[in-house]
């Protein structure tokens, strides 16, 4: 598999162009700061500055999390930066990811619709789960709704893909037994249980043939198949009040947690549903717990709304979609709103955007306790380490950077452009990207600032303020991506913790991949990653997931992941001690 470079463009560009004409975008002039889209720096929400992105689903795997989510941001630009959010165009799935919570690494997309073929008819609302198996690797089943009719899945053994289709149709449909008359049998929420029992709950719609609105009708579960991308017997209906969409799953305690988002009515007909909990408000999250078997009907209990829509909370009203996901010892709720489409002055489309905030979980009696949606979002649970590579794609909040993929278009060659290879391009003049919590402790006298760019500008170094003077100025001047470095920076200007925010003063036909510190002390890697032959290439992983993109010189003694990408397809992937 040959890779490929995807961008971030301006809006401006032209899709089907990978580059601009010389001088065609931005030039040699200094421009003040162009506003932040986030309005307020300190707010974590939402998660990407940049993306459009909805129905979240996460995972953890060697201490990372990765979110993926439906591409709103493919429908923006079909309809070409424009007009309603319909669905229709999104056939693909996006990829971020994180070890601290707030400073997101955008990896890409996910091309589901070229990876199925002419049987993908949408992708929305991702469900992922994973599981080590015989071959000592770490399996990731990636499930998705189908548009509105029925359920695929994809697979990887790597969190950014590649990723392949074991099914040439739908692993749930309208013909699954047991769907009967369920109207949408789509929105998957998978699970893996304590005894390794693979199990997906789905369905929504308005209510069927025989549903009321207390009690629509349509929510299944099914069980897996020991393979994971078939089923086993028949679905059973799970009797949840006022159920619409958004089904997800979560093992709590030994306790199958359902989760769902409610229909657009407030509590009507409560009293015949016989609990004497309130009744959930309009387009709300609302629990149901399972302590003994999930296709057993009668096992499932009601607990209540543990999440309103963010439209009672001063965001925007539009549909709803959570994932519960446990990281680092922490539960957080994963949801969407339409708070990026407003800061970026254009609401009223339905352009969603994921947020975080943390979760209140009683895990003994998997209890679910409310959350509020903010824009402050999460705390910070690490600092970001300047004296190792970082990628420019990753951010906590930015100001002048668009994002059009042209995968959605190109990608005919590769099933995942999910891997790594982003840059931030054709920069204006007053662009700026800011990483948050930024830990400066060397105690080296002199510091070198190092940028991995192609293009013509200025990049400076600003701490804590945008509009600060620069700490690092750094003139670059290359057609190909070329590593600029500037040496004999103060290192007391920088000592402590910073945000770090990386600002083009000038700017043409820029691109930006990656960044670093160096403090003498050989921290940073700058070599380009290995080539094997014109058949396969190489590339090196540390023990967290993370790519060691300039080399392997400096983890003398670490183990490390090697991964060979043929271009038959087959990936070869196996862990060594350098």
């Amino acid at each position: 598999m040959k890779s490929r470079k995807f961008f971030f463009m301006m809006s401006a560009l032209v899709p089907a162009l990978l580059f601009a004409q010389e001088g065609s975008l931005g030039d040699d002039r200094t421009e003040t700061a162009v506003a932040a889209v986030k309005t307020n720096d300190a707010f974590a929400n939402p998660i990407s500055p940049v993306v459009y992105c909805a129905d979240p689903t996460a995972i953890e795997h060697n201490g990372r999390i990765y979110v993926y989510a439906t591409n709103d941001h493919q429908q923006f630009i079909a309809n070409g930066h424009g007009g309603k959010n319909d669905y229709g165009a999104i056939k693909s799935l996006v990829v971020l990811s994180s070890a601290d919570m707030v400073n997101w690494t955008h990896h890409g997309i996910i091309p589901v619709g070229q990876i199925c073929g002419s049987w993908c008819y949408a992708s929305w609302a991702p469900s992922i789960v994973s599981r080590v198996e015989e071959d000592g690797l770490t399996h990731f089943y990636l499930y998705f709704s189908n548009s509105g009719g029925g359920v695929g899945v994809i697979t990887a053994t790597d969190p950014l893909g590649p990723w392949t289709s074991p099914r040439n149709s739908s692993l749930i449909s309208h013909s699954t037994r047991g769907v009967g008359d369920c109207n949408a049998p789509f929105d998957p929420g998978a699970v893996i249980d304590e005894n390794g029992v693979g199990w997906v709950a789905f369905g929504g719609g308005d209510p069927n043939s025989t549903g009321t609105k207390l009690m629509p009708g349509n929510a299944r579960i099914i069980k897996l198949h020991s393979d994971m991308v078939n089923t086993v017997g028949r679905a059973s209906e799970i009797k949840a009040p006022y159920m619409f969409e958004a089904s997800e799953l979560n093992l709590i305690n030994g306790r199958y947690v359902y989760t769902y988002c409610t229909h657009w009515v407030d509590g009507e007909n409560w009293a015949d549903y016989g609990s004497t909990l309130s009744p959930p408000t309009a387009c709300s999250m609302t629990y149901m717990v399972n302590s003994g078997n999930p296709l057993n009907t009668d096992d499932w209990t009601y607990r209540g709304e543990y999440f309103a829509n963010p439209g009672r909370m001063g965001f925007d009203f539009s549909n709803n979609h959570t994932h519960l996901q446990k990281y680092r010892g922490a539960y957080y709720l994963f949801y969407h709103t339409m708070s990026l489409e407003r800061l970026k002055s254009s609401p009223g489309n339905g352009f969603r955007s994921v947020q975080v905030n943390r979760a209140p979980v009683v895990e003994n009696t998997a209890l679910i306790g409310k959350v509020t949606a903010t824009n402050q979002g999460t705390s910070q649970l690490e600092r970001v380490n300047p004296y190792l590579w970082q990628e420019a794609e990753m951010m906590a909040n930015c100001g002048g950077i668009e994002y059009e993929h042209l995968a959605c278009a190109t990608n005919s060659a590769s099933n995942s452009t999910a891997d790594g290879t982003l840059a931030l391009t054709d920069v204006s003049p007053g662009s700026w990207i800011m990483v948050r919590g930024v830990n400066f402790n060397s105690d080296s006298p002199t510091l070198s600032f190092i940028g991995r760019l192609a293009g013509k500008g200025i990049l400076e170094v600003r701490l804590d303020d945008k509009d600060a003077a620069p700490a690092a100025t750094l003139n670059f001047d290359s057609e190909r991506l070329t590593e600029f470095q500037v040496d004999g920076l103060d290192a007391s200007l920088f000592s402590g913790l910073h945000n770090v925010y990386l600002f083009f003063a000038s700017a043409r036909n820029v691109r930006f991949d990656a960044w670093t510190f160096d403090d003498g002390k050989a921290n940073s890697i700058r070599q380009l990653p290995m080539k094997t032959s014109e058949s396969e290439s190489v590339e090196y992983f540390d023990l967290n997931g993370r790519k060691i993109k300039y080399g392997i010189e400096g983890h003398t003694g670490q183990m490390l992941i090697r991964k060979t990408l043929m271009d038959n397809g087959v990936s070869i992937v196996e862990k060594i001690v350098e």
